[in-house]
């Protein structure tokens, strides 16, 4: 890991990302672990060893609170370089997951890696995710690129495809892929708000290029915001129909204006039943 309490890790850092995006026809950059404070699981993150940090070099281990201190303001320091360098039309994403206020004046955009597994797995509150998502998705540099991700909720080991035989790593992708229920809880999520979202199988094991028939569901534009209903779900309407979110831990029962499909199911009507945690998509039958 690169010091960032040093101005030569800064411009180092800062120098090799705008060398590459100088170098490639692109439209942006993309910056990891901009988290706030020091990213201590990041250090033997494999091995989960306690390590001391000597930032300053003065021979004694630093406070966690003053390596908190001096990486937000080393992190802040490299997205004002990299704005001022590279210019307000050049998008600049991060992945800063939550409390990181100081990112705000920089960026187009905030990757929340695994907030929706966050939520599953009860380790997190489903709205404070939610509204984490939502108030990223109007950080004021456009275009917004901020985006919600959910998972499996396996755990492979640590690289898996180089460990593992080509069979057993082709089972686990067909297992992970098939976490249904996990992938539309995410998606129903990300549709309550206008960023993106993405769906894979671990952070373990990034870059599966999977794709689901909701995907394809002919929506439209959102005709207005999200919002909570009395059943205990959360709606959001479309030109094409509704998202409806169960974040409960229980079924929910919902009942709608008039006959719609269940785009998953393809049942139709007027009253449905939505498991506990996830997400339906409902187009309106003619």
């Amino acid at each position: 890991m690169l010091n960032l309490s040093r101005p030569e890790a800064l411009d180092l850092l800062a120098g090799h990302i705008i060398s590459r995006y100088e170098g490639l026809d692109l439209d942006g950059v993309f910056v990891d672990c901009m988290g706030a404070g020091f990213d201590s699981w990041a250090v033997e993150i494999e091995t989960h060893r306690s390590v001391s940090i000597d930032a300053d070099g003065d021979g004694q281990p630093d406070d966690i609170a003053l390596l908190n201190r001096t990486w937000v303001e080393g992190k802040r320091a490299l997205l004002a370089g990299l704005r001022a360098a590279l210019g307000e039309e050049t998008v600049v994403m991060v992945n800063a997951q939550a409390g990181a206020e100081y990112i705000r004046p920089y960026v187009n955009g905030n990757y929340y890696e695994d907030y929706v597994d966050y939520a599953i797995d009860c380790r997190m509150d489903w709205a404070t995710v939610l509204g984490m998502y939502l108030e990223e998705c109007a950080l004021p540099h456009s275009p917004n690129c901020t985006t919600i991700n959910a998972s499996s909720g396996v755990w492979p080991e640590y690289n898996a495809p180089s460990r593992l035989p080509a069979e057993e790593c082709q089972e686990l992708l067909e297992h992970t892929y098939g976490q249904l229920r996990r992938m539309r809880f995410g998606l129903a999520t990300a549709l309550l708000g206008d960023g993106y979202y993405g769906y894979d199988l671990n952070t373990r094991w990034r870059g599966q290029h999977w794709w689901y028939p909701e995907f394809d569901a002919p929506l439209g534009r959102a005709v207005g915001a999200g919002g909570p209903a009395d059943d205990g779900t959360w709606r959001r309407e479309f030109e094409g129909g509704f998202v409806i979110v169960n974040p409960q831990v229980k079924r929910a029962r919902v009942t709608l204006p008039r006959r719609y499909r269940d785009f998953t199911t393809g049942w139709s009507g007027t009253e449905f039943a939505i498991p506990a945690q996830d997400g339906r998509i409902y187009l309106p039958v003619a």
